[in-house]
């Protein structure tokens, strides 16, 4: 298994930790009372197969992969322990627009995925609803309906992040930062956009429930300091890297520095916040800027709004999975390997 800063972690209600690698070609389960991680399912076309990964997650105890390979979703009871099951995905054109692969279910029956205009630059975070999707039962868990094919060309969707739609600058940018938990329950945006202008704009910290229910908003003050030249180049090679890294494949071109500066958000002022977890309950982490080039601060949020304090690592270190009291994360080494790091947390 081959993990990076960009690789997934996740973990489920029984305590599994699953492992996605950087190529997102391969998923992997760590067992409670297990040393060694477990692959689940194979590269391929088949049953329980898939080719790359571009999201997944769990409803009850159903671990669901969405493969942009096979076009397809793939279900497996007991948190990929028991039986698997995939239906096919077909996206589909609205009068202007393509929808994508799912990044997220939820128990309310949507699948929320990014609607991409054919025109204008438009991309809006939607939920093609799905029905049915699953149904609860007494006696078990959970236990799945019929998936029906998503096509959204005859079903309506809703905006779901900010209020109202995020053009595809700020969506595929740093001026806005959003993510989703793995259960599809919470939906977390962070808009970072500034400008020149004599009032500096506050960062909107902004987590709602997949209900369409407001939890909170928070707002963080940016301090009045202009970015330099310098501080400009390292965060516009760190987003080139990562995108390289996250999708380096054949058919996709390499992304340059001077791509990037042409079409997508460079900030003005030095913003608070370059990466963001959000847990199954609610809890998010915001990750900060690592100016100093040692340690890197992470801003810790309760799922009532109330901010916990901040936690300090080291800028090899990025949290990708968060708890009530735990963090996993994966650290860089000096030597270029990675490892797996599993934090517990304690106090109030």
């Amino acid at each position: 298994m081959t993990l990076s800063q960009q690789s997934q972690i996740a973990v489920s209600p029984d305590n599994s930790v699953f492992l996605l690698a950087d190529n997102r070609e391969a998923l992997f389960v760590l067992r409670t009372g297990k040393t060694a991680p477990r692959r689940i399912g194979r590269k391929g076309t088949g049953p329980g197969e898939y080719q790359r990964i571009l999201s997944f997650g769990w409803l009850a105890d159903t671990l669901w992969l969405s493969d942009t390979g096979n076009r397809r979703l793939t279900f497996i009871d007991r948190y990929g322990g028991g039986k698997l099951r995939t239906e096919s995905f077909i996206g589909g054109m609205t009068a202007d627009a393509f929808t994508s692969m799912p990044l997220s279910l939820t128990t309310q029956g949507h699948a929320l995925s990014v609607l991409q205009s054919s025109y204008g630059g438009q991309n809006r975070m939607t939920a093609a609803i799905v029905e049915p999707l699953v149904r609860v039962s007494r006696e078990r868990r959970s236990s799945w309906d019929t998936l029906m094919l998503l096509d959204i060309r005859h079903r309506n969707h809703r905006v779901l992040i900010a209020k109202g739609n995020i053009n595809g600058r700020a969506l595929m940018s740093d001026a806005t930062l959003w993510t989703i938990s793995r259960n599809g329950d919470f939906v977390l945006s962070v808009d970072r956009s500034d400008d020149a202008a004599t009032k500096l704009r506050p960062v909107k910290v902004l987590l709602q429930s997949t209900k369409r229910r407001r939890i909170y908003e928070v707002e963080f003050q940016n301090p009045r300091q202009r970015v330099t030249r310098a501080d400009v180049d390292k965060l516009v090679q760190n987003d080139v890297d990562a995108f390289n890294l996250a999708n380096r494949t054949d058919w996709v071109p390499k992304l340059t520095a001077d791509q990037y500066r042409s079409s997508m958000f460079v900030p003005i002022y030095r913003i608070h916040f370059t990466d963001a977890v959000v847990g199954d309950d609610g809890t998010v982490l915001l990750r900060g800027n690592d100016w100093s080039g040692i340690n890197v601060s992470y801003t810790w949020i309760l799922p009532n709004g109330t901010i916990r304090g901040s936690l300090a690592v080291p800028v090899s270190q990025y949290i990708r999975a968060v708890t009530s009291n735990e963090i996993w994360s994966i650290e860089e080494r000096p030597n270029g390997e990675h490892r797996l790091i599993r934090q517990f947390v304690t106090g109030s």
